[in-house]
């Protein structure tokens, strides 16, 4: 049987398909979005979401399509005039890149891509209203410290911090009182088929949002931030969602909160010691991200000496999917997805296979 090591979508979680099931079996496909059903699935899985990731009680959470919805939704409600944004690859250049489509005037603070930032270290203008960062830039294969991330938050204290952690959570441990807006897409860290966006966002995006409402800038109709927020007040959404999504959201939730956080996040680390160890062995492949404080630790990015598709189609031999290259790096780079769903067998298998490629 396949096993997918692709960095999203990804490996379905375990216990999907008998919840899938149970959704069916239960009517949870034809619940409204208006009914005591649907809000007690929404406050559930708010709940779980909350005790896995440590969320305070202050933070809003929002069910929105995707991550990049999350983008737009955020800038357009947050943004009047300037936004600051860190890329270092293809997710954080579009976040960048949504800004400057909304009529925005964004600055771009850019390195090569498979290179870092030390965020604390930059000097932001102070006409700049939000500071937007990709934690782990999925393209590359780079991840940015939790702790150095939300430093920019005591740095600017006047700004608010937006934060892309698509393939960073739930393995990324997060201060939210540091933040105001993390969001992530579940196909990827949670295991769960692609449809659904979340986003966790502090008081203070609403009151941005609300404050630019007030000055009769465009923030956003029907799915804006103050339209999310107020359906949230009700456990309910604006449009109808992806209700299936939220009910195995919670569900795998519970999953990881029985296995327990922080067993997950030292066997995630174990698992990429792993892959990092095999990487180095082979003479094929190596490392694409060089300095070790940035190698990611739940998307590994694997430069290729040869044309990605031979490594690609020797571990597809064994069953093991993994990712190529993304856009201008498909046929020089291999991506290795490291989440939960990601089981030691899996690694061991990809270890045993990936050296072997240069004896074939």
């Amino acid at each position: 049987m396949k096993r997918y090591l692709t960095v999203g979508p990804t490996q379905i979680h375990p216990i999907v398909k008998q919840e899938f099931v149970n959704a069916i079996n239960n009517g949870i496909f034809s619940l409204s979005h208006r009914s005591a059903g649907f809000r007690e699935i929404y406050d559930s899985t708010c709940d779980s979401l909350r005790n896995l990731l440590s969320i305070p009680a202050d933070r809003r959470i929002f069910f929105l399509s995707s991550a990049t919805e999350c983008m737009e939704r955020l800038l357009q409600g947050t943004v009047e005039n300037k936004s600051y944004h860190f890329v270092n690859g293809c997710f954080a250049e579009r976040f960048y890149n949504i800004s400057k489509s909304l009529g925005k005037f964004p600055i771009a603070n850019h390195v090569e891509f498979g290179e870092g930032f030390e965020p604390c270290n930059v000097q932001i203008d102070n006409d700049v209203e939000v500071i937007c960062l990709t934690q782990n830039e999925t393209s590359t294969g780079v991840m940015l410290n939790p702790e150095s991330v939300c430093s920019l938050k005591e740095k600017y204290p006047d700004k608010l911090l937006l934060i892309d952690s698509v393939t960073g959570l739930p393995y990324s441990k997060f201060d939210y009182s540091k933040t105001d807006a993390v969001f992530f897409s579940v196909q990827k860290g949670f295991g769960l088929p692609p449809g659904l966006g979340v986003m966790i966002v502090s008081e203070d995006v609403i009151n941005r949002a609300s404050y630019l409402n007030g000055k009769s800038l465009s923030t956003g109709s029907y799915n804006s931030i103050t339209e999310l927020d107020k359906n949230a007040k009700k456990s309910e959404t604006t449009i109808t969602p992806n209700t299936v999504g939220i009910f195995l959201l919670g569900k795998v939730c519970e999953s990881f909160l029985n296995t327990g956080i922080e067993k997950i996040r030292t066997e995630t680390k174990q698992k990429a010691e792993m892959i990092y160890d095999a990487i180095s062995k082979s003479p094929d492949v190596y490392s694409f991200v060089q300095e070790d404080k940035y190698k990611s630790v739940t998307t590994i990015s694997a430069g290729c000496k040869i044309d990605s598709s031979v490594v690609i189609n020797h571990l597809a031999d064994y069953n093991l999917i993994v990712s190529q290259g993304y856009k201008s790096f498909s046929n020089n780079q291999i991506r290795i997805a490291n989440f939960p769903v990601q089981t030691f067998e899996d690694i061991q298998k990809l270890c045993k296979h990936l050296p072997e490629l240069s004896i074939i």
